[in-house]
Formats: structure tokens, C-alpha cells, sequence
């Protein structure tokens, strides 16, 4: 498994768990909820920066073999994360993060405008992504 996958997919399967809490147990974790839209927008930024990251890598490997005469052909770079599992990953973690903000606005845990200002937190980095 892809890195991008390993550190998105137990926060997923927090978020899921988070938004079918009872209240009073939301309740606490309201308490952190800068820190979990936080590690939602890490993530994000993750996701968003790959291209940039594989190029900077791929840029990197072929001047070291151009400097030092190895061929590329028996060593082939590849992508370690699709596409299409990069947008998926970014659109699950976005709407997840949403429901959890969503359910804490609705139980009256966290005031409407709150909820929103969080929200567009992670608006500008699910925006950017680079296929």
C-alpha cells in the first residue's frame, strides 16, 4: 500500500466512526476538532503535492544516472499512487470531514458559522489538487 493510502485510510475510518458517535461523545471530540480538520487538510495537502514531489523525485533520479552512466531502461520509475485513487482519497476525506462537522452543527455542538469557517479550511486545499 501506497503511503498516501496508509496515512489517509485510518483517518477515513476515524472520521466514519466520529460522525455515528452518540453526543455526548461527539462532545468530546468537538473538544479537538481543530485538530482533526487539521489532519484532514495535512492529508489534502499531501494528495495535492504528489505531482510536484514524483517530478522533483523523477528529476532527481535521472540526473544521478546521467551523472553516474546507469541505464534507466532495467529501473523504470513508477507512480506509486493512481490518479484516480488520489482524487477518490481527497473526495472521501473532504466529504467525510464534512459529515463530521455537518452532525456536530445539527446536535448543537458547534455553531453554524463555526462549522463553515472549518469547512473552508479545507476548501482551498481540496481545490488545488494536481491530477
Amino acid at each position: 500500500m501506497a503511503y498516501i493510502e496508509e496515512i489517509c485510510t485510518p483517518l477515513l475510518s476515524v472520521l466514519r466512526h466520529t460522525a455515528g458517535l452518540p453526543v455526548h461523545q461527539l462532545a468530546g471530540h468537538v473538544a479537538n476538532i481543530d485538530f482533526w480538520v487539521g489532519e484532514v487538510k495535512h492529508r489534502l495537502d499531501v494528495i495535492n503535492g504528489y505531482q510536484g514531489r514524483f517530478e522533483a523525485l523523477r528529476s532527481a533520479q535521472e540526473a544521478y544516472q546521467a551523472a553516474h552512466g546507469i541505464a534507466s531502461a532495467s529501473m523504470p520509475l513508477m507512480r506509486s499512487t493512481h490518479d484516480s485513487l488520489r482524487k477518490q482519497l481527497r473526495r472521501e476525506l473532504v466529504e467525510e470531514m464534512t459529515r463530521v462537522l455537518r452532525r456536530c452543527a445539527e446536535v448543537g455542538l458547534l455553531e453554524e458559522s463555526r462549522a463553515e469557517e472549518l469547512r473552508d479550511r479545507l476548501a482551498g486545499s481540496s481545490a488545488r489538487m494536481v491530477p
